[in-house]
């Protein structure tokens, strides 16, 4: 039997492949070798990432990755990762001083496969295997929206012409709408289902029907089109034929779906009870479904987002503005949970949860809490404070009609996300030092604004209204997959205001350990609830170092959140300090430092790398993590720059080898250029944005 991998039909379609070596011989070799087999073959050669950047915009079969001046093979991984063909093959050819014990560690980086182009043949079948594979998962893209597209237009047309449409499994009916109702003389849905077809129908050419109604449960919709004869004496037009036809039903497998269009239904008249399969409300939770038949899992619940204060937020706007606020409020949800958001009625939107089991479900329903707070959206450079209220039904199977989905909306509002209650550890605020701080040089104007933020700052912590934000990092080594760092803020006067290192603090450095007890508990908690996905997660925190200077019980907070977590070895929680705090007091916090080190934190500094005195941080021990200041991102975008910021870190990893932070990587130059620094961590935009909660930004 012939090789299916061998077909000539991939020979038929030309093969786009994209090339990536510093070796025009290589690139010849490959084409002339699938030329002379008989493939069409559209090939481009690059070795810059510029113009891989660029290439990815377009479409590709495979990326082949030789060699390249200034490009990794991890950094074209990624890139194709956060891409819009995520899934688009590399394999990788010839690397230099690979050994077979390496083949595990490309294959979990993400390459598809390594070849060696010495034995043409076996690179050869490796090829087109690799070719089959791609085409293949192209063809189940393309027939997915093909079929979502065919969906809607067969549900649309049918509303337009009020056909009767009616959902048939294993020959037994399961949903109708009410021109099929009508057109048998059914008053309610109920009626109907569980009737078999053929109890319905009563064909008067009863053998041809079952002969041609076999093939069409075969899933062969060649004579699916056809006119039939009822002896059914309830139907309401019994002199004429009623034209079928039979299309496969997109949320159940098993399913088809007839439509009837009898000669007097253009006088059929929509129904308006909202009841009927074929409305526009009844699409969306066709969509569900269709979602819940292409990516299946073992449990589902769908997810309710309901504005509150919409009208009071839209009340202003004119048509335009109402549309690009809804459709921000749609984006951001969808960001948030990413995964498709359905817009039901402007103020309301439904998304869908899935998870393998229901311990990982409730995990991911809970991480949502902290999208209750108000959110900062912006709107056409015009900020608006929104909030939601957030409600979850559970799904067992296709949502089977329109009533079942009021149902489930409706319940899911009456049975809100809410805050889950781990362990109480009360949060105590006493024992401060006193600690004498330089005198402000101030303006009256600048004092009262101070004090108005200090006072609002200390209501917001006492309402829980502070906002924690959580960004992942991208591991070079590929390790360390699920971590986070932690920063916060609030929305002051419909801005967003970090409180790292913010400056009227220092005035109040009760409020400032009070800020940050409240960060670490509310971040733990996340942390506890994630750790059900990703045993593995660890966050960074970002304090400031009052927390260090005037509370003395924050090793037992530590040691008290640690025993919540339960996973000390790990070192899920990273504690992250100002480099220029850290320098500024060292003496004073260096022995609480290593108390906390002690009991299985680890501690991390930002804005590293500014001056030359932060090297001074460099020979201390206590230090796990250096996250760079995001100016020093900048110098990616200049190739002179960009060196000379390689020669700093270099400097850096002479004097201690360090694990570091490279932020702000916010589009695709900077964070492929990142991959020339000698830095472990990657963090910006291009990988995930910063977001209410944790969600891992690799799962596409």
């Amino acid at each position: 039997m012939r090789n299916a991998f061998l077909s000539n039909k991939l020979k038929q379609i030309k093969t786009r492949l994209l090339i990536i070596d510093d070796n025009q011989i290589r690139y010849n070799q490959i084409v002339d070798l699938l030329t002379s087999k008989g493939h069409q073959v559209d090939a481009f050669l690059l070795d810059d990432i510029k113009s891989f950047e660029k290439q990815l915009r377009t479409h590709w079969d495979v990326v082949l990755f030789g060699r390249a001046y200034d490009l990794k093979v991890e950094q074209a991984l990624a890139l194709i990762h956060a891409s819009n063909q995520p899934q688009l093959p590399l394999l990788l050819l010839n690397p230099e001083g690979y050994h077979p014990s390496q083949y595990l560690n490309y294959i979990n980086k993400g390459v598809y496969d390594l070849f060696n182009l010495d034995y043409p043949d076996r690179f050869y079948i490796g090829l087109v295997r690799t070719l089959s594979y791609s085409r293949s998962l192209q063809a189940q893209q393309h027939l997915l929206k093909e079929l979502e597209i065919a969906e809607t237009h067969i549900q649309t047309h049918a509303h337009d012409t009020h056909k009767a449409l009616a959902v048939i499994q294993e020959g037994i009916h399961v949903k109708a709408n009410r021109e099929y109702l009508n057109l048998f003389g059914f008053n309610k849905e109920d009626e109907i289902l569980g009737l078999p077809l053929l109890d319905i129908l009563q064909p008067e050419q009863l053998q041809d029907f079952k002969q041609r109604f076999k093939r069409i449960s075969q899933r062969n919709f060649d004579q699916a089109r056809f006119d039939l004869k009822s002896l059914n004496p309830n139907i309401k037009q019994p002199d004429h034929a009623l034209r079928l036809e039979f299309l496969p039903d997109t949320t159940q497998l098993d399913a088809v779906q007839i439509s009837i269009e009898t000669e007097t239904s253009s006088q059929i008249k929509a129904s308006s009870t909202g009841s009927e399969l074929t409305n526009s409300s009844s699409r969306f939770y066709e969509q569900i479904n269709r979602k819940m038949l292409n990516e299946p899992a073992n449990k589902n619940a769908i997810v309710m987002f309901l504005l509150t204060g919409f009208h009071d937020q839209v009340a202003h706007l004119d048509q335009g503005k109402t549309i690009t606020y809804i459709k921000s409020v749609q984006e951001f949800i969808q960001e948030q949970i990413h995964s498709t958001v359905i817009k039901i009625a402007p103020a309301l939107f439904v998304g869908l949860c899935q998870a393998a089991n229901e311990n990982l479900l409730y995990s991911k329903l809970q991480g949502l809490s902290p999208l209750l707070k108000p959110q900062l959206l912006d709107v056409d450079a015009e900020n608006y404070s929104v909030q939601f209220s957030i409600g979850y039904s559970e799904i067992e199977g296709a949502i089977q009609n329109q009533e079942q989905f009021d149902f489930l909306i409706v319940h899911g509002l009456s049975h809100p996300i809410q805050h889950k209650k781990v362990e109480s550890h009360e949060i105590q605020f006493s024992n401060f030092e006193s600690h004498e701080l330089p005198p402000a040089m101030v303006l009256g104007a600048e004092l009262d604004r101070e004090q108005q933020l200090i006072k609002e700052l200390h209501s917001i912590v006492e309402q829980n209204a502070v906002h924690l934000k959580y960004q992942q990092l991208y591991d070079k080594q590929d390790t360390e997959l699920y971590t986070y760092e932690v920063s916060s803020g609030v929305i002051y006067e419909k801005q967003w205001l970090s409180l790292e290192d913010l400056a009227e603090l220092r005035k109040d450095t009760e409020l400032a350990v009070k800020l940050d007890r409240w960060i670490l508990v509310e971040a733990c908690k996340q942390l506890y609830n994630f750790i059900t996905q990703y045993p593995n997660a660890k966050l960074i925190i970002n304090l400031n170092i009052y927390v260090l200077l005037h509370d003395k019980q924050v090793v037992n907070l530590i040691e008290k959140l640690f025993s919540i977590i339960r996973n000390t070895k790990n070192h899920p929680l990273i504690l992250q300090f100002s480099t220029h705090d850290l320098l500024q007091y060292a003496e004073q916090v260096t022995p609480v430092l290593k108390q906390l080190r002690a009991q299985g934190a680890l501690i991390s500094v930002r804005h590293f790398g500014v001056d030359d005195t932060c090297t001074n941080l460099l020979s201390n021990q206590d230090i796990d993590l250096y996250r760079l200041d995001s100016k020093l991102t900048q110098s990616l975008n200049d190739d002179k720059e960009m060196a000379e910021l390689q020669l700093q870190v270099q400097n850096y990893q002479e004097i201690r080898e360090v694990d570091m932070i490279l932020p702000m990587l916010n589009n695709m130059n900077t964070f492929a250029n990142a991959w020339n620094i000698d830095v472990r961590y990657l963090q910006g935009d291009y990988f995930q944005k910063k977001l209410d909660h944790l969600i891992d930004g690799q799962d596409h």
